[in-house]
């Protein structure tokens, strides 16, 4: 009897068959987990670029809240200064 026949042939086509399609399904699976790592990186790129245009836009919005337009000049308003010492305790 011959260990080489029919069956066994079928049979270890199709086992390199489902081990090639195997190892293609872990190339894309590496390739669409480095593409979702990407769009993280990009995406959180985004998002810590808008949230630095925000903190600026606040930061001039506060700069120029005490500020007062006279007669074509700009006169700014001390927000909490005082006149008189203050007494020693």
């Amino acid at each position: 009897m011959s260990v080489i026949n029919r069956r066994n042939a079928v049979f270890g086509y199709t086992v390199l068959k489902v081990l090639e399609r195997r190892r293609k399904q872990r190339r894309r699976s590496t390739a669409r987990i480095a593409l979702y790592v990407g769009l993280g990186v990009v995406s959180a790129g985004i998002l810590a670029g808008l949230a630095v245009l925000v903190r600026r836009h606040r930061d001039d919005a506060g700069e120029h809240a005490d500020t007062v337009v006279e007669g074509g000049h700009v006169v700014s308003e001390p927000s909490a200064t005082v006149s008189e010492p203050l007494p020693a305790t």
